[in-house]
């Protein structure tokens, strides 16, 4: 539930909508119409993607024998519906759900678009604050089970990033958890100890150990080649790691983060629900998991 919270407040109550077909819709649909769908994929444009042991003769040969269409290929039509929603007001979605825990998902969506300038600095904040985020409210406060923070880089040119916010806590302390998460977000810690630490892990792990493996390498030039590069950025991305200081991360926060609008999705036990205390976070809706899952 709390996954499509998310996909709730960043994709709104229409792509919910869109993207499922009524049991009525499915006994219209011709079978025979799907296989033409199906049928009719290698007549649009297309590209094939191959990794393994065969040489380029080796599959040219093995494609010209089975991808036999010779036509002129068609234009894939692309969705003018991005449906992502911006965070223009704070909202506090609230599901009552039976049991001792409560969960809590904010979102915050502002037109904020890719940046290769700003990919190691947004890498190495989410480890950075990331960590002390959990450290702060789980073990430090003793707030929750379980915090994270995360900025959200986008799979496409033409969507933004997105930042979430995720606490699973004990159902009577949704309001305590809520206060301390929002008291952290404001003051974010600062600690040059745990930054030069956060540092050396990206630099090592992302990295100097780190390659691309097998098809992976595919997915990796696929993702490049959508926000425009047709080179490694890696090696760019190493040396500006390495220029990153505390103060970059402070700075990033303050401009970025801070004092941000949420939307709120908040799960918990009807008898925990304190809407004067929630009010605070945001204008309060009830929804159902019908609203979320859209059945």
């Amino acid at each position: 539930i709390i996954h499509a919270s998310q996909d709730y407040m960043v994709y709104g109550p229409k792509a919910i909508k869109d993207r499922l077909v009524t049991e009525s819709e499915l006994q219209q649909i011709n079978p025979n119409e799907l296989v033409k769908y199906i049928q009719g994929l290698f007549t649009h444009k297309h590209s094939i993607l191959y990794f393994g042991h065969s040489s380029v003769d080796e599959i040219k040969k093995m494609f010209n024998q089975t991808h036999l269409y010779k036509g002129e290929l068609k234009v894939v039509p692309v969705s003018s519906n991005t449906y992502i929603e911006k965070t223009d007001e704070s909202i506090v979605y609230v599901l009552p759900f039976e049991g001792d825990e409560a969960s809590i998902r904010a979102v915050s969506v502002r037109d904020e678009m890719y940046d290769i300038n700003k990919k190691v600095l947004i890498d190495l904040y989410n480890v950075y604050f990331g960590n002390l985020f959990f450290y702060e409210i789980r073990e430090k406060r003793g707030m929750a089970y379980y915090a994270s923070a995360f900025m959200y880089e986008p799979d496409r040119v033409a969507d933004p990033y997105f930042y979430a916010v995720t606490t699973q806590t004990q159902a009577d302390k949704l309001i305590p958890a809520l206060d301390a998460a929002k008291n952290v977000i404001d003051n974010m810690p600062l600690s040059e100890n745990d930054f030069e630490s956060c540092k050396s892990n990206i630099l090592r792990s992302n990295y100097e150990m780190f390659k691309y493996k097998r098809s992976s390498v595919l997915n990796y030039y696929l993702k490049m080649k959508e926000f425009g590069y047709d080179y490694d950025i890696e090696s760019k991305l190493y040396p500006w790691t390495k220029e990153l200081t505390l103060a970059d991360i402070e700075n990033y926060h303050k401009e970025n983060i801070k004092n941000r609008k949420f939307n709120y999705f908040v799960i918990c036990p009807t008898q925990f629900i304190n809407e004067e205390a929630l009010s605070k976070f945001g204008k309060i809706k009830y929804v159902t998991q019908k609203d979320i899952f859209g059945y």
